[in-house]
């Protein structure tokens, strides 16, 4: 009992990670797009940029991916959290990139473990 509320809490903080990791591509798209075009350029740019990024998440990274290939899947979650962590750095401040890209790491790791049996 204790094991699967701390394999839920485990897989809220992976979803809290990954919506953060939408939001802040999705902000850089934007001060982009507004310094580029304005805000109907800014507009198009941050959804294009979410559209993207959630796209290519849904084919490789998804815990039941489309495509199910393990390099594609490292390759997409170090492009979309490192992109995030970027989009952190530019936007907020360098503090809150690197607790962003260490909480990233660190809650990854601990979801690759297998700590439950694989169910049939």
């Amino acid at each position: 009992m204790l094991l699967t509320a701390a394999v839920g809490a485990l897989l809220a903080v992976l979803l809290l990670l990954e919506l953060v990791a939408l939001v802040a591509i999705g902000a850089l798209a934007w001060s982009f797009g507004a310094d580029l075009a304005g805000y109907p350029g800014a507009a198009g740019l941050t959804l294009a940029a979410v559209a993207v990024a959630g796209t290519a998440w849904f084919l490789f990274a998804a815990e039941r991916p489309y495509f199910d290939h393990p390099p594609a899947r490292l390759l997409v979650k170090v492009l979309v959290f490192g992109t995030a962590a970027y989009a952190l750095w530019l936007t907020l401040s360098p503090a809150w990139s690197i607790a962003f890209l260490v909480t990233t790491v660190v809650v990854n790791a601990v979801a690759g473990m297998r700590i439950l049996p694989a169910e049939s």
